[in-house]
């Protein structure tokens, strides 16, 4: 069951539905909207629920660093239920867009710091030589 004052809520508060919020200004036409006006759109405009739904179920998808689970050890029963669980995991990990193993993100982290560095000062010099003459006396 969905708390359609927490969905309001989160519609309006929360950046991840900008989107949605925004799908609602436009249904509304205005741009300062009240939690009983999201409540009014979302009753009749179900698509918009549908997004949000949809939304929600994306982001908690892209959470997904679990790994399997180990059966050793276990009765046969259980090592079933395991492995059904490990199967399941391996499907959701699949169908993920986001996935990422945490030991490469550092490495991202440190190609996206040097790549803004670089961009950073590229756009830093190019602006350096438009600059004009008057510019030159109060920056130089």
């Amino acid at each position: 069951m969905i708390s359609m004052q927490r969905v309001a809520y989160e519609i309006k508060h929360v950046g991840l539905y900008d989107l949605i919020l925004q799908d609602i200004q436009k249904v509304l036409k205005k741009t300062k909207i009240e939690t009983d006006e999201i409540l009014e759109a979302l009753d009749h405009h179900p698509e918009i629920l549908r997004d949000y739904k949809q939304t929600n179920v994306e982001y908690n998808l892209s959470n997904i660093h679990l790994r399997d689970f180990v059966s050793d050890g276990l009765s046969e029963k259980d090592r079933e239920k395991v492995a059904t669980i490990n199967k399941n995991l391996a499907t959701l990990r699949d169908l993920e867009k986001y996935t990422l193993d945490f030991e490469h993100s550092s490495t991202l982290v440190l190609i996206f710091s040097v790549e803004f560095l670089v961009l950073f000062s590229a756009q830093y010099f190019i602006i350096l030589l438009n600059l004009k003459e008057w510019q030159w006396q109060i920056y130089g």
